[in-house]
Parts: C-alpha cells; structure tokens; sequence
C-alpha cells in the first residue's frame, strides 16, 4: 500500500511533490540570533536513486497538528543531502535544513556603504541577493553610519556583527512555505506563544505527546557578569572633547561590581558613547539569569513569551513571571506510515530562556575583518577637478577592490593623509592629486578607518627623471594646476663632482627672513634678472669688494642719496661721459686736488650767479656782475703773441704809484678829439 500523510500529526512538503519523502524523524535547535539548524530523516520509496540536485537550496517545510485545532509550521531551505545505507525498497536520506539566511555564507563581496544606517545597509544586502522575507522590530534610534565596509567577509558574517555591535537580535517565524527573519533591539518585538501565553509547572516525568500543556522540569542559573562597561573613543576634529561613556547594571553580591573597559568603538559624540555603553553592559547581564526547561508544549519557539504559572506552589522565584524564549531544541519522530494507520508520533521539547525584565542583547561573536597590512588606492574626485579635497586636506580613494565605485567623489568616505610634520597652524603640507596611487593604511586594521601613508608611481605616473639614469637626484617637483604645464621644484643631485641644488619657482619666488641671512660662495655668482630688480634696504648697506667692481648699464642710471655721499678712490678715478654733464650742486662744491688740476674742453664756461673768484696765495681775479678785480701781491704779466686790445666803453685808467712805462718798437698815441698829456714835468724826447 501506498504511503501516505493524509492522517499523520508530521508531514512535510518537498518540490518532489505529496508524499513522495515520507518523515521519520525531525530534531534541531534555535537560538535567539544564531541560524537554527534542524536535520530531517525521510523515507525515499523508489526502485530509483534521488537527485540530490532536485532538493538543494529548496523549500522544505514540516507541519505539526498540536491538538487537531491549531498547527505549528517548521519552514528551512535544504543545503545538504546525505544517502544513507539501509536495507528494503525504501531507502532513506537525512537532510540538513537552515534558513535563507545561512545560504549568505556562501556569498560575499567587498564594498562601501556611505551615509546608511544600519538597517539601510542590512537591507541592501538581502536586497541585492533576492531575499525578502524579513522584518524590522527596532524602537532605537541609529545614526547614520558615514562610511561601512564589508572587507572580504561573507554576506552572513557581514550582516551578524553589525547587528551585534548595534546590539539588535534576530529570530525567525515561521509559516507553511516561509519563514521569516525578525529583527529586534527591544522587548516589544516579542509576542507571547498565541496558544500558550501561560503554561504551568508540572511535576514529573512527561509523556511522549503533543501539546499536553505543561512545563515538567525546570532549572534555574543566577551568574557572574560585568557590571559596569566604560568605552571611549577618539573624534580628530575635536581631538580635546572627552567622550568616555559608562554604564552599570552592578549586582547585590561579592562580585557585582565588576568593570571592564573597551577601546574601539567608532563614535563622535556622548549620546552615541552612552548608547554603545548601556548595550554592552546589557548584553553582559542578560546572561544573569537563565532557565533551562522541558516541555510538551509543541508551540514553545524561539523569539515568543510566556508566563509561568505554578499551581502546586513549586518554584515559587519563577511563579508568576514572564520569560522570553531565547533558544530551544526540539525533537519529534513517528512510525513508518500507512493511510488510516493512526501511528503514533512522538515529540520533545526543551528550551533556554530569561526573564523578560532582562533585556536581550546578543553576545559579538562575528569578528570584526581586520586589514592586514598596506593597501593600494587611487586619489579620485569630482570630474573637472584636479585636487579634491576638505578643511582638513583629507581626500577621496577608489579601491581597486571596489567594484561598485565610480572613481568619483563618492568612491569612499574623507580619507586623512599623513604627513611628516602637523602643528597647530604650522607643519608639512603636500595633497594627493587625482589619478595619483596612495598607500592606504587602516587604524587598528579596521577597515572604516582608512589613512593615507604614503604614494607610490605607476606605469601611468611616473618619476621625474629616467631612472637609472638620473638615480643620484632627489626632487620635490610639482605640477601647476589646472592643466599642468608648469612647475615648482627643488632637486637636489648627488652626482660626485657635480652635485647641485637646483630651485624652480614657476611663477614667484618670495624669501621671508625675521632675521639674518648668510651666504658663502665659493666661487662665482651668477644673477640674471630678465626685467626689473628692486630692493629695499631700511636701514644700512654694506658691501666689500676685493678685488674689481664692474658695472654695466644699458640704458640710464638713476642715484638719489637723501643725506651724504663719501667716495674715496686709493688709486686713480676715470670717468669717461660721450655725451652732456650737468652738475647741479645746491649748496657749495668744494675740490681740493692735492696735485695738478686740468680742466679741457672745447669752450670752457664757468658761471656763477653772484661772483667767480681765482685765487692763488695773496694773488685773485674777482668776477662780479660790477666788474673784473685783479689783485696780487707781486706783479702782473700779460703776454701776447699777437695783437692785444684794450677797449673800454667808459674812461679806463692806468696808475701806477711808480714808474709807468709804456715800451714798444713804435708807439701812437691817438684820440679823435683832443690829447692831453698832464704831468708835474712833462719830458718828450
């Protein structure tokens, strides 16, 4: 006779279709935020082998009739088939069965999420692989998470240890073809079980039924935990602001005070510090009190409430108190089935939970990925730009593990650069540029806390020099921006016999010394300036030259000296002008030649305004606007080579208060009127 489940209490729905697996046995557990596994064994009634393929990654669900009214479902996906050996026709096989969620084991990636909160970033997850049966309960508030990275870690791993550093749980409900994720960070995500919101304490041993309604054994455990957690963290823009958080949930015995202190939880003000501390310090005590139980309540599941009533007066702690369920494992089997049979099945329950005044928060057991060692990246930006950047030269990077970037500027969060120096308002300064390749290091290994280390060329950017050919020079060159085509450098070049520092400035170069400034050469020094040079000097200037002084001037030269000008020659001054001299002295000019003065010219003109004086010793030649005076001490001589003419348009007179002797070989005495020669004796030869 054919098998069937028409009448049985278990029966199960595969893609093989009705009745095709028959169930004989259905064991597994569940754990408030862990993957429930269950493991069924099914009969396979076939002279053919089945095809494991036919049932991997399938919907397989488990229907339990708890009291002939209600039905409790057990809904997983199969991701494993085992064969195992047996004698007869039907040949039986054990499936191991886990919810959609454990399939994201298998899946993986490396990303950046920017600007999300952590159910905006959970979300895209399961989005992104096609799942949809899931829930938020939450009643916290999360931030926004400016920049989350999955490095190298499964979808699952992924998604777990956000939910356990935001402290959010999970369970799963269940349904005939589904079963759905539930994620919760309270108390009111729990809904008490629908037909058994209270259940009483029997004791004694239970029977192998459903749903008798009882709990029969019991067990109670009071421990140890922290009872104060202090966290702190570190914000660089306000690197002074103190942001250590605490929070106690201290017991009333020896050990209830314990603290702990935690570093490296990433937050930036005190309400996130308060927040991270309150969670850890309730996922420590809810593992204060845990219940351990058994039952025939086949309702009894993970994620639901009940109170626990004690009618024989038992256990009186727990009388009268409501428990969440955190975990159970649950067993049920049945004969070999024939329709109209009536075979008996058998179930089993136990299960884990705590009170519900505890506040369940899961335990961080998903490692955090940590970065081992360097990384490379590329400097990238908004299109058009050459250097992006923010108040803190922080700048944006494509990884080359990224495959969802754009390599623009929302490839990653603000990433700090490194530099050798960095002072209040003083330090070293020098931006990564876009296309440029950094090393890209990670505080801590944590993959959200990327810092720039350092810069390396590439086959697209490289050095400025051939190499090996120019290996002795060592350069800081730069590059003018926008559009390039001009730089600034200063190289240094160690080549033996050679060596040189050379500086580049593309546009100015400006010098500023508080205070002195010295220079020795030791050899020669060449200034070539291509239009003017100015210099200020305000107070003194002084400059010593060995050896010559050579000057060339193309065009004019120019010297103003507001107080006095001193020169002084040792040797000889040649002064040699093509064209005019003016000299224009305002006050008195004063020339005093040791030797001989020689003054030529083609026409000699000395003029003064009032007078001009000659004088030698006792003897003068007075110049004035009255006359000519000679003055002398000694005698007077004029000599003439040739004619010499003394005219005088007014009388002119000559007295000597000697002998006045006029001598030539002929001498006339003339006058157009009358002569008149006047003497006490007048002698005429």
């Amino acid at each position: 006779m054919a098998r069937t489940q028409e009448n049985s209490r278990l029966a199960i729905e595969t893609p093989l279709g009705p009745d095709a697996l028959t169930l004989r046995a259905f064991h597994g557990t569940e754990r408030l935020s862990e993957l429930f596994e269950y493991t069924a064994e099914v009969g396979w009634d076939s002279k053919e082998d089945l095809d494991p393929l036919e049932l991997l990654g399938e919907n397989f669900s488990v229907r339990c009739e708890l009291d002939g009214e209600h039905t409790r479902y057990f809904n997983a996906v199969i991701d494993q088939v085992e064969d195992l050996p047996g004698e007869g026709r039907t040949r039986t096989y054990r499936l191991r069965l886990v919810p959609w969620l454990r399939l994201l084991e298998h899946t993986g990636d490396c990303r950046v999420f920017q600007e999300m909160t952590v159910e905006d970033v959970v979300k895209a997850v399961f989005d992104a692989r096609g799942f949809a049966d899931y829930a938020f309960k939450l009643e916290g508030q999360y931030p926004v998470m400016p920049y989350c990275t999955q490095f190298g870690e499964s979808d699952l791993a992924f998604v777990a240890r956000l939910l356990e550093r935001e402290g959010i749980g999970y369970f799963f409900r269940h349904e005939n073809g589904k079963h759905e994720l539930v994620m919760f960070d309270s108390g009111s995500a729990h809904a008490p079980l629908e037909h058994h919101p209270e259940i009483d304490f029997e004791i004694g041993s239970a029977d192998d039924g459903f749903d008798e309604g009882s709990v029969f054994r019991w067990t109670t455990a009071t421990r140890v935990h922290t009872g104060t957690v202090a966290i702190t963290s570190f914000d660089f823009e306000v690197p002074n602001k103190g942001l250590e958080a605490r929070s106690s949930a201290s017991r009333a015995h020896a050990a209830g005070n314990l603290d702990r202190f935690e570093w490296g939880e990433a937050y930036t003000t005190a309400a996130e510090g308060d927040r991270y501390a309150a969670i850890r310090v309730e996922e420590a005590a809810c593992t204060h009190e845990t219940v351990q139980g058994e039952t025939n309540v086949a309702e009894v599941a993970t994620g639901f409430t009940f109170t626990l009533l004690d009618p024989h007066e038992a256990l009186p702690s727990a009388a009268g108190r409501s428990y969440l369920i955190t975990g159970t494992a649950i067993h049920l089997s049945q004969d070999g089935f024939v329709s109209g049979d009536g075979e008996k099945a058998a179930a089993g329950f136990r299960f884990f939970a705590i009170p519900t005044t505890l506040r369940f928060r899961p335990a961080r057991r998903t490692p955090r990925p940590r970065v081992l060692g360097p990384q490379s990246a590329v400097v990238v930006g908004k299109a058009g730009e050459e250097i992006w950047t923010d108040k803190h030269g922080r700048v944006k990077v494509q990884f080359h593990w990224d495959r969802y970037g754009k390599a623009d500027e929302h490839s990653s969060c603000w990433v700090r650069v490194a530099t050798p120096s960095a002072g209040r308002q003083w330090g070293s300064l020098s931006l990564p540029r876009i296309g440029q390749e950094v090393i890209v290091e990670f505080l801590d290994g944590d993959p959200d806390r990327p810092i720039i280390t350092g810069r390396v060329y590439n086959g697209a950017n490289t050095p400025p020099y051939e190499l090996p050919k120019n290996q002795a020079i060592s350069t800081t060159k730069t590059n003018s921006t926008k559009g390039g085509g001009g730089f600034n450098e200063i190289r240094l070049d160690d080549t033996k016999d050679a060596e040189q520092i050379y500086v580049h400035a593309q546009y100015n170069f400006d010098t500023r010394v508080v205070h002195d400034v010295y220079e020795w050469i030791g050899n020669d020094r060449h200034m070539i300036v291509i239009n003017d040079q100015i210099e200020k000097i305000d107070n003194d200037r002084h400059e010593t030259v060995t050896r010559d002084h050579v000057e060339s001037i193309g065009r004019d030269r120019h010297l103003a000296v507001k107080g006095q000008e001193a020169k002084e020659v040792t040797e000889d001054l040649s002064l040699t002008v093509k064209g005019d001299v003016i000299e224009v002295f305002k006050g008195a000019q004063s020339t005093d030649v040791t030797k001989d003065c020689f003054i030529k010219g083609d026409n000699l003109i000395l003029e003064g305004k009032s007078s001009i004086t000659l004088k030698v010793g006792g003897s003068t030649i007075a110049i004035d606007a009255s006359g000519i005076e000679i003055k002398t001490g000694g005698s007077i001589k004029i000599d003439a080579g040739s004619t010499m003419d003394l005219v005088s348009k007014a009388p002119m007179n000559i007295k000597s208060n000697a002998t006045a002797e006029l001598n030539s070989s002929m001498t006339t005495v003339k006058g157009s009127g009358m002569v008149v020669v006047n003497g006490g004796l007048v002698k005429i030869n």
